[in-house]
């Protein structure tokens, strides 16, 4: 009935990542955390400029909600993939990263173009 010392090492390893998994992590690891931070400041970097000014129309509400959830889903994709580069270094992960960075010019492009008076904006072809 003798436990090798190394089994007992492990063991305590598995416990300890245990209680890290119920205690606090740090935001990069708690995809969950991460994915609130990033809503709760695009949300509220957009929340005067765009949302409340024209928050009685109806039919802007709905277009704006899925502008913001593309938005949104997208910073969260180029942050998690970007954390994912510096631990793999892969240059895959980087065209991703490339890829959601394009996603997030054309919903912010998309985003402008319904805000009334932003149609001035012109994007150079």
């Amino acid at each position: 009935m003798l436990i090798p010392i190394y089994s007992l090492i492990n063991r305590r390893s598995d416990r300890s990542r245990h209680l890290m998994k119920l205690t606090g992590q740090p935001i990069e690891t708690n995809k969950a955390k991460l994915l609130l931070t990033i809503t709760g400041l695009v949300i509220a970097i957009l929340l005067p400029v765009i949302i409340l000014p024209r928050i009685n129309h109806p039919f802007f509400v709905y277009r704006t909600s899925i502008h913001l959830a593309s938005i949104t889903i997208s910073i969260f994709l180029i942050v998690v993939s970007i954390l994912t580069y510096r631990r793999t270094g892969s240059i895959k992960v980087l065209y991703t990263t490339i890829a959601f960075l394009s996603l997030l010019v054309v919903e912010l492009i998309f985003l402008l173009q319904i805000v009334d008076g932003s149609n001035r904006i012109m994007v150079p072809l």
